[in-house]
């Protein structure tokens, strides 16, 4: 998240959304009663001098909605934000649904801003120089490719060996490796560590033929070994204090800590942590001045 501009005396907040955890992040910032300003689209006003009414085209525009529901669609990637338009140029009073996504510039009004909401706000500048993790968990038959994100664990791919895969047509033995690593190439990011585990010697295969075709990504990839494959195994180790490494700056070897080094610093991280939809962890003493830099 990037913050834009700041007004202490509106209440203001103006931030651009750059990834999904954003989204994630403005779940938990945005209120019911909260003013939210974002451009959107929407039918120009129908024509009183017509007897039969057209269809107009959507029109680009700034509006304000005062926010009444707010839903987080992870597999859209958006953010989904119904209330009573309050502010724009047409049809103040209607109903009106913001669809925010990655890119957009959202201005936030709140009566107040109490400390857990500002910070959360900074919290959600530093998470987007945190790196994430990229997991492949795998064994002879089947491959799970998923992104730890702010908001918990996302599967992004499943593919089989010998049957049709999750998202995937069916593949061949053949084709098995060299498909996990083209999903690799295209779920991987600049600085996201790629963390390899699994039981038996598939991880060590995938590991060894991607040096060969990928060797700036897997190269320096994080190989584990662990009881299960698929989500389970990523799960697993991750509850074991293995691999916590991968997140750390580089230097001397450290005894492995448990991973609270990279889950912590945003307590709502994991949906498995809290049932609550809307619990931020403890607020950090501040005023409302900047809490981010």
């Amino acid at each position: 998240m990037r913050v834009l501009h700041q007004d202490r005396g509106a209440g203001e907040i103006k931030m651009m959304i750059e990834t999904l955890d954003d989204l994630w992040h403005l779940y938990n910032i945005i209120d019911e009663g909260d003013m939210i300003i974002s451009v959107t689209f929407r039918r120009e006003e129908a024509k009183s001098d017509k007897i039969r009414a057209e269809r107009a085209e959507k029109k680009r525009m700034v509006l304000g909605v005062r926010a009444e529901k707010i839903e987080f669609h992870e597999t859209d990637s958006r953010l989904r934000i119904l209330g009573v338009i309050e502010e724009g140029p047409q049809d103040v009073g209607s109903y009106h649904t913001l669809n925010l996504a990655e890119g957009d510039v959202v201005t936030v009004r709140k009566a107040e801003w109490t400390p857990l909401k500002l910070e959360r706000v900074r919290r959600s500048v530093e998470d987007a120089r945190r790196p994430r993790l990229l997991f492949v968990a795998l064994d002879n038959d089947e491959a799970t490719i998923a992104v730890a994100r702010q908001f918990g664990m996302q599967e992004v791919a499943r593919i089989s060996a010998s049957g049709s895969g999750k998202m995937y047509e069916q593949k061949g033995t053949d084709d098995f490796y060299p498909e996990i690593i083209d999903k690799v190439r295209q779920a991987a990011e600049p600085g996201v560590p790629l963390v390899v585990l699994g039981p038996g010697f598939a991880k060590e295969a995938l590991v060894s033929l991607g040096k060969e075709k990928e060797p700036e990504l897997f190269g320096r990839a994080h190989v584990y070994h662990t009881g299960q494959t698929g989500m389970a195994g990523i799960h697993e180790l991750m509850k074991s204090g293995i691999g916590s490494e991968t997140v750390q700056a580089p230097g001397p070897p450290r005894r492995p800590r448990r991973w609270r080094t990279f889950w912590s610093a945003s307590p709502r991280m994991a949906r498995w942590r809290t049932a609550s939809p809307k619990w931020s962890g403890r607020p950090r003493p501040g005023r409302w001045t900047p809490c981010w830099s």
